[in-house]
């Protein structure tokens, strides 16, 4: 009777030693199975973010390139503006200009004094 016993007891030890085996085989696949999901979405997430980033850039570009002109557009009228007063007033900008030197002239002297 205690053959018997210890030889079942030592088949159920090796039925559990192969479930066991087949419950690893089956766990390392699911683990692989879902390490390549993660990566997959990680993938799709990655191209998302991607193609965001490149929309913003264009966006970003778009901008800076309207506001270029806008600059460049408003810097030009000013440039023609000035220029039309000094041509209309010649002297009295030559003498703003004379002013403006001797005052920058003698704060400065006064600064380094």
């Amino acid at each position: 009777m205690a053959n018997t016993t210890s030889e079942t007891l030592s088949r159920e030890i090796d039925d559990l030693r192969k479930d066991i085996g087949r419950l690893q085989k089956d766990l390392y696949s699911k683990m692989e199975s879902a390490g390549a999901t993660g990566k997959e979405k990680i993938a799709l997430y990655k191209e998302k973010v991607m193609d965001a980033l490149d929309s913003l850039k264009e966006q970003v570009s778009q901008k800076a390139c309207g506001a270029y002109e806008n600059i460049k557009s408003q810097s030009t009228q000013t440039l023609d503006k000035g220029r039309q007063t000094i041509g209309q007033k010649p002297v009295t900008s030559v003498l703003v200009a004379f002013c403006a030197g001797a005052m920058l002239g003698m704060i400065s002297h006064k600064i380094r004094s």
